[in-house]
C-alpha cells in the first residue's frame, strides 16, 4: 500500500495542496497563487512544483505516493484527465493528466472539484 497521496484544489485564484496519509492525516499543506493569466502550461508547472514541495517538506519519496489527485473546476472527463472548459482559468480542452504526470513524476487523477469536495466531506 502506498503511504500517501497529494491532493490539489485548482482554483482561479489559488492552488491549494495537501499531502495526506491513507488514514486522512494531513502531513503537509501549502497554497500558491494560480497565475492563470500565464496559461495552462504555466499553471500545470505550478501544480507540479507545489506537489514537489509538499513531498520534500514531508520527507517522503515520490515512489511511495499513490499519486496526485487534482480537483478541477468545470466539466471534464476524469477517465482521461481532460478538462473541457474551466472558464475561471481560461482553459478549453486541456489534457491535465497527460501534461502533469511527466512533470510530477507520479500518477495523476483528475476529478471535478465539487465531486472531490463531496467525497472529502463523506
Amino acid at each position: 500500500m502506498k503511504s500517501y497521496a497529494v491532493g490539489i484544489d485548482l482554483g482561479g485564484t489559488n492552488i491549494k495542496g495537501g499531502l495526506v496519509r491513507p488514514d486522512g492525516t494531513v502531513v503537509a499543506k501549502k497554497s500558491v497563487k494560480t497565475e492563470a493569466q500565464g496559461g495552462a502550461e504555466h499553471v500545470i508547472k505550478r501544480i507540479a512544483a507545489l506537489a514537489d514541495e509538499l513531498v520534500a517538506e514531508a520527507g517522503m519519496k515520490k515512489a511511495d505516493s499513490a499519486g496526485v489527485c487534482v480537483g478541477s473546476p468545470g466539466p471534464l472527463d476524469s477517465g482521461i484527465g481532460l478538462i473541457y472548459e474551466a472558464p475561471n482559468l481560461g482553459w478549453r480542452d486541456v489534457r491535465l493528466s497527460d501534461m502533469l504526470a511527466p512533470l510530477a513524476g507520479m500518477p495523476v487523477f483528475v476529478e471535478n472539484d465539487a465531486n472531490v469536495a463531496a467525497f472529502g466531506e463523506a
